[in-house]
């Protein structure tokens, strides 16, 4: 990608999570509605192998269940309330599987899917997610990202013409160059280890730098300075007001 063909992303962090349960179908209209460009969600693999839109491993936190997604059949995991928590006007909202946000939000937003591991990979996942796109003709409208560097491996050979992103929040040593060694065309980078060098050295070698994840805007304003070509966030008008006044909306 050359400098000349770069767009700035704005991409909603698990949708709009400050606005909406995270993760929801209500969150990824909602990231839609403040002008995100991207929606970036996560997924888990349930016990019988369907893909699973949540953050954590299990679903505790963010529905009236409990329970490890591994370990629990999909008909289990759609009956659970994914919205009370977050507000009463939310309750019934429930956990999508992907397919369901492709079907509702992908001819809208792009996306960007993070394959989570749990405490160990998904046997099975990468194929699953691959058959998917290829099945939906989304391989150009899909980023996937992971920490887990077993999931991109696997997914190079799959599906060659798509955008992986290796994730990560810590210094990670010639990471550019292990980019490119892999064929990985993105890094995601914690704010906390960009820097206008960094992303500078990353763009002489073709690579797209997306920070995250700020929610103020002056965590905002030095990712912008230093280059980077998007960033995810939890509050997603916040971001587009201030890369309209930078100049890169």
């Amino acid at each position: 990608m050359t400098s000349s063909e770069r767009t700035f992303t704005v991409l909603g962090h698990r949708g709009a999570k400050g606005h909406a349960p995270e993760n929801t179908l209500p969150s990824f209209e909602k990231a839609i509605e403040l002008g995100a460009t991207m929606a970036e969600l996560d997924i888990h693999l349930s016990r019988d192998d369907k893909l699973v839109v949540m953050h954590d491993k299990d679903v505790d936190r963010t529905t009236n269940g409990t329970g490890e997604i591994r370990e629990l059949l999909w008909e289990e995991i759609q009956q659970l309330d994914a919205g009370s928590w977050y507000g009463a006007e939310f309750a019934g909202a429930r956990v999508p599987r992907l397919e369901e946000v492709f079907d509702a939000v992908a001819d809208r937003i792009l996306i960007n899917v993070e394959i989570k591991s749990g405490d160990t990979p998904y046997p099975g996942i990468v194929e699953r997610l691959a058959k998917l796109l290829t099945d939906r003709n989304l391989i150009e409208r899909v980023v996937v990202s992971s920490f887990e560097v077993s999931y991109l491996k696997a997914l190079r050979p799959l599906l060659p013409d798509l955008e992986l992103a290796l994730l990560y929040s810590k210094p990670r040593p010639d990471v550019c160059q292990e980019a490119l060694d892999e064929g990985w065309q993105a890094l995601h980078t914690h704010l906390s280890q960009v820097s206008k060098p960094f992303v500078e050295e990353a763009h002489a070698l073709g690579l797209i730098v997306r920070g995250w994840n700020p929610n103020e805007v002056d965590g905002m304003r030095p990712l912008i300075e230093a280059g980077v070509d998007g960033i995810g966030t939890d509050y997603p008008e916040r971001l587009v007001e201030l890369a309209k006044e930078q100049g890169v909306l």
